[in-house]
């Protein structure tokens, strides 16, 4: 694999899209500028601290490459005549930000009707094909018990574990989606079921839901 000593010998336009890391911060410096071509240009869509700044402005002023481009405006960058400085505004286009909203309504939609959850930020990823009658959600803190604890409830009521998915651990925290059948239960137990799991130790929301095929079939 090429050294970076050797494609900045050889690039005519060098792309930086790294994150920034104790490693990669000043990543390029004084001796990298030197190697690369007069005619090169150094595009910076990383992060800013993985160039050194205040050498890149000497190698500049020395002609020792073409010019710079990069989405982090900073101060001293500003008013020079080979740097090119572009919004840091990516995620606010108007395509971006109808994007987003689309997603973020879908995201909520599926979590309202089948229980998923998808790119969200405080819990894990949790995703499973509505196959079963009725589906119940739990979101819970971890501890050794609880699953014994969910697992005699559910067969106290007589009911099946037909898929589950989930149990991930997100900062000591989980949630999981069981699919079931509720069909057996009458309807004092299909009220109590969601009570008597919250009742377990760790337990922090329950829910009980419908499959939305059911819910279509019903109404039609």
């Amino acid at each position: 694999m090429p050294k970076i000593e050797e494609i900045l010998a050889l690039a005519d336009f060098v792309v930086i899209l790294l994150p920034l890391t104790d490693q990669t911060r000043h990543f390029l410096t004084n001796r990298h500028f030197k190697l690369m071509k007069k005619t090169a240009f150094l595009l910076n869509f990383g992060r800013n601290q993985i160039v050194d700044n205040q050498a890149l402005l000497t190698a500049l002023a020395n002609n020792e490459f073409a010019g710079y481009i990069t989405d982090f405006p900073k101060t001293e960058l500003q008013n020079q005549p080979k740097i090119t400085l572009l919004p840091h505004l990516g995620g606010n286009t108007a395509e971006a930000l109808t994007s987003s909203t689309n997603l973020a309504l879908q995201s909520l939609l599926n979590f309202l009707a089948s229980g998923t959850i998808q790119q969200a930020v405080n819990f894990p990823a949790v995703d499973l094909p509505f196959d079963s009658p009725q589906r119940i959600t739990l979101y819970f803190a971890n501890h050794q018990t609880l699953w014994n604890a969910i697992t005699q409830t559910l067969s106290s009521y007589g009911l099946p574990i037909n898929e589950m998915a989930g149990n991930t651990t997100k900062e000591g925290y989980s949630y999981s989606l069981i699919n079931t059948d509720l069909s057996a239960c009458n309807l004092q137990q299909i009220l109590q079921l969601p009570t008597d799991l919250a009742k377990i130790p760790g337990m922090i929301r329950v829910r009980l839901l419908d499959s939305p095929a059911n819910i279509i079939q019903t109404s039609n």
